[in-house]
């Protein structure tokens, strides 16, 4: 099970991070926003889709049978896909000429991945805002996940309660990035960016100060317009400040900073919690980092045009 599941994490760096570079090779340089928002709405749509029919076909066929005939369905028609339909695209990303806010690496050739991680991680300043923003913003999603279901328990919620208000910060934040992605092309990234970090922790704070079933479903949809407003601009500011001969490694530098969020904030919020014999102060621990965050983003990122 753990092998299968490595499989699937490689089958995501490689599959879904490829289709975000594809989209953003054959796109006009001022519509990354739009591009990235259709590509996680879609993703996540996709990932609502699967649970509905997954659901639908153990209940028919039973788990094991009605999983493997899911993911054999899905598997064959993506690799039939990838390889008779989709095209290559890197020659569109080479055909964009850089623009005079790109700032790549030195020189011009291909970098090692070590000197594109260092680069991304801590010379470009820009690179280093964005990347701590994304690490910081998994804080949220793994308290969405991991923390709040256990917590509404504690509250004495049932697990359909529960469940809905969970449900309202992914439908959200999903349908929302319809709206915000194409909005960060039009008002810039910035503030977006930090709009959405602020909005985040604030509704994140407010979960824990609040005491009824109607205001925690208000605060889920605010925290998934936060992410909303976020998640696909982040990845459409690095893109900005990466030239496109560089763009998909400096985004895959990205991608590891911010998905490795999810490994931090769930092993300081479990510890957090061990600690102090509760679960409260883990709202306080990411409400705090990404109203932190959101500051490092103001005076670390510059806005490009």
């Amino acid at each position: 099970v753990v092998a299968a599941t490595a499989l699937l994490g490689i089958n995501q760096g490689l599959c879904w991070s490829m289709t975000l570079n594809s989209k953003l090779d054959m796109t006009n340089l001022n519509q990354k926003g739009l591009v990235n928002g259709l590509n996680e709405f879609s993703g996540y749509a996709a990932v609502a889709v699967a649970g509905v029919v997954t659901a639908w076909l153990v209940d028919v066929y039973g788990a094991r049978q009605g999983l493997f005939l899911f993911g054999t369905v899905v598997i064959l028609t993506g690799l039939v896909l990838a390889l008779l339909i989709i095209r290559e695209t890197r020659p569109w990303a080479l055909a964009h000429p850089p623009t005079s806010n790109t700032q790549g690496i030195k020189p011009a050739t291909p970098p090692s991945l070590g000197q594109a991680f260092l680069y991304a991680s801590w010379q470009n300043h820009n690179l280093l805002a964005l990347n701590q923003a994304g690490l910081v913003e998994k804080f949220t999603d793994a308290l969405v996940w991991v923390i709040l279901p256990v917590w509404f328990v504690a509250q004495h919620l049932t697990l359909v309660q529960g469940s809905s208000i969970i449900g309202v910060y992914a439908l959200v934040w999903g349908a929302s990035q319809l709206i915000t992605g194409p909005a960060s092309d039009r008002f810039g990234r910035k503030p977006l960016i930090v709009g959405g970090m602020w909005l985040c922790g604030i509704g994140v704070l407010l979960l824990v100060l609040t005491h009824t079933v109607w205001l925690w479903t208000l605060e889920a949809g605010l925290i998934g317009f936060g992410m909303a407003m976020l998640y696909p601009t982040l990845g459409a500011a690095v893109a900005d400040v990466s030239p496109p001969a560089q763009r998909s490694t400096l985004l895959g530098v990205y991608r590891f900073w911010r998905d490795f969020g999810y490994a931090v904030g769930a092993l300081c919020m479990g510890l957090l919690a061990q600690w102090v014999q509760g679960l409260d102060v883990t709202f306080w621990l990411v409400g705090i980092a990404m109203l932190v965050s959101g500051l490092v983003v103001v005076i670390g990122f510059k806005e490009v045009p």
